[in-house]
């Protein structure tokens, strides 16, 4: 029987508790430690876990001796942690998404654990959702056919939600290489007032997640795969969800028929040859569910061998295609990939938001 393995998570955050709470919930895994600078988070994650408390990275690491260390932190700062922990002596590497702020830093992050040995998995837990992974599988019986188009939507911007939307995007068509990519972006909030008649909800800016507060993305996959991305605050709804954070969706058109996906919704499938639509149910707790289930198989994948859908180099494609997305809003025009690693491109499309005066900005 192999040994139980020993987690720790840094950050004790609403999601870094989700974490906590994946590990807990996972045999053979062990919750040993929690990390975060601020004693009062720490001291609550503490006690709701009966579980070590650190204020100090390093001392967590050396004291509690993680075998997997999820890094649930702002990303800001995240690969300076992610190298910092795999000089470690860890086994794997849980890095919440988006896994950085520039391609630079995403290279590095895989560079330092590939150098040490050390798995490195980024949270794009929808992979593990009941309804998207029965959407999955229809495409892989082949019930709509070849892939042609893909539209994914959501409410958080392009860092927020729109990294796991993308995500969805890519599993669904099967992971093909992206080849260009174009974007469009607001940043407008008298606008947002106007088309959403609500100026509370449209002045929200995510401060934490550095892009604008809407992005429409164009996507070329090798092979001829198109796909769309609409995140932020003009998203359109779909069914009767009242949490904007649980409207994400992936629709997906084959050559023989097509599947509509959405979190904690269904996944509805409609086979050129069947009459009507087939749905597999979800509800809150296959989304709920899906991070223990992400974590459970970086358990089994450590125990036993495989590779875990999410591992660094899978998921660092999904990231160079939000960042491709990013220059090509700056640019104004097409990017192709691979997208330039010498460029900041979130820090200059940023910093238009702030010299482009309202209704100046750029369609």
């Amino acid at each position: 029987m192999k040994a139980t393995l020993k987690a720790a998570v840094i950050g004790c955050g609403k999601r870094g508790l989700d974490h906590a709470r994946g590990y807990a919930a996972c045999d053979g895994i062990e919750l040993v430690a929690l990390v975060d600078r601020a004693e009062e988070k720490r001291k609550a994650g503490m006690d709701r876990f009966q579980v070590a408390g650190y204020a100090d990275v390093e001392e967590m690491l050396d004291q509690a001796k993680p075998d997997l260390v999820s890094i649930v932190t702002q990303p800001r700062g995240r690969a300076d942690l992610t190298r910092q922990v795999a000089a470690g002596k860890v086994k794997a590497i849980v890095a919440e998404k988006p896994m950085a702020l520039t391609m630079a830093e995403a290279d590095s992050m895989v560079e330092a654990c590939e150098t040490a040995g050390i798995a490195l998995i980024i949270s794009h837990q929808m992979r593990f959702c009941r309804e998207f992974v029965a959407g999955k599988e229809a495409i892989c019986r082949g019930e709509i056919g070849e892939i042609q188009f893909l539209r994914g939507v959501c409410y958080g911007n392009l860092l927020n939600q729109g990294t796991h939307v993308l995500d969805m995007i890519r599993w669904y068509a099967g992971e093909p290489k992206l080849e260009w990519v174009m974007a469009s972006w607001s940043d407008d909030a008298a606008t947002f007032a106007e088309l959403l008649g609500d100026p509370k909800r449209a002045a929200w800016k995510d401060e934490i997640h550095p892009a604008p507060m809407w992005m429409h993305c164009y996507f070329a996959f090798e092979g001829g795969v198109r796909a769309s991305l609409e995140c932020g605050l003009l998203y359109s709804r779909a069914g009767d969800s009242p949490s904007d954070w649980l409207q994400k969706r992936v629709c997906a058109v084959g050559t023989e028929g097509m599947i509509e996906t959405r979190v904690a919704g269904d996944s509805r499938v409609l086979p050129g040859k069947a009459a009507g639509w087939k749905k597999t149910a979800g509800d809150l707790r296959s989304w709920t569910d899906a991070t223990p289930a992400f974590l459970a198989e970086l358990r089994d994948a450590l125990n036993h061998g495989g590779t875990h859908r999410n591992h660094a180099r899978e998921s660092a494609q999904t990231f160079e295609g939000l960042m491709a997305c990013a220059q090509a809003a700056v640019d104004g025009g097409i990017v192709r990939l691979p997208a330039d690693r010498s460029r900041d491109a979130l820090a200059e499309l940023n910093a238009c938001a702030e010299t482009i005066k309202p209704n100046e900005r750029k369609p």
